[in-house]
C-alpha cells in the first residue's frame, strides 16, 4: 500500500506513466533477493527483512513522508488535458456580421 502511494506520487510529479512502471518493475524484479542473499541453514526472517517486512515498511513510510517535501508536485499535477474552451475575440472595428465573409471586408 505504501509502495503505491510512492508510485502515485511518482506518476503525478512526472506527468508519466513511464516512471511509475520502471518502479512497479525494479520493485518486481528485486522482491526475492532477500532470499537470494539469505544463507540456507538460516533463511531471514521475512517478517523482519526485505520490503514486506517491518524494515521495509520503514523504508517505505519515511518514502512517503519525504518524497513530496524534497520535490514538490506541480501546480497542475493530476489535470486532464481537455479541449481547450473556444472564445471569441473582436478586435477594434471587427463586427459579426453573419451575412459578410471575409472577402468583403477586405475591400
Amino acid at each position: 500500500m505504501l509502495f503505491g502511494i510512492i508510485v502515485g506520487w511518482l506518476r503525478l510529479a512526472t506527468g508519466s506513466v513511464w516512471p511509475a512502471v520502471i518502479a512497479h518493475g525494479s520493485l518486481n524484479g528485486t522482491a526475492g533477493l532477500i532470499l537470494l542473499v539469505g544463507d540456507v541453514a538460516r533463511p531471514p526472517d521475512t517478517a523482519v527483512a526485505g520490503l514486506a517486512g517491518v524494515v521495509g515498511w520503514v523504508v517505505l513510510a519515511a518514502g512517503c513522508l519525504v518524497l513530496p517535501r524534497l520535490l514538490p508536485l506541480p501546480d497542475d499535477a493530476g489535470a486532464v488535458p481537455g479541449p481547450e474552451p473556444e472564445t471569441s475575440v473582436l478586435l477594434d472595428g471587427d463586427r459579426n456580421d453573419g451575412d459578410r465573409n471575409d472577402a468583403s471586408r477586405l475591400s
